[in-house]
């Protein structure tokens, strides 16, 4: 891999996505075989070492879901306010229907 991140932050998602399925056919080889053994190196490789990848990914699922649930909120709300304004424009042509006795409907 590479030593081009300083940071786990830095990795983009496709390396982390890369090297995790890298890992886990390493971890359904037989536990004799010496490819499973899981090497960390120096100087560290944000985007190679089981540790980094792990936790940089970890971080970066939590990251996600939160932004999901933060996405998810807003289009809550957004359903919300719609349905409210429907509500009140409802309200209000039937309203106007009755002042002028004009169906909004014709």
């Amino acid at each position: 891999m590479s030593t081009k991140y300083k940071t786990s932050k830095e990795v983009p998602t496709e390396s982390f996505i890369k090297r995790l399925h890298e890992l886990a056919k390493l971890v359904r080889l037989p536990k004799n075989d010496p490819i499973r053994i899981f090497s960390m190196r120096i100087p560290a490789e944000h985007d190679h070492c089981l540790d980094l990848v792990m936790s940089g990914s970890a971080i970066r699922l939590a990251s996600l879901e939160k932004e999901n649930e933060y996405q998810a909120k807003i289009i809550n709300d957004r359903d919300g306010m719609i349905k409210e304004q429907r509500e009140d424009l409802i309200k209000i042509s039937n309203l106007l229907d009755r002042t002028t006795g004009v169906s909004s409907d014709d």
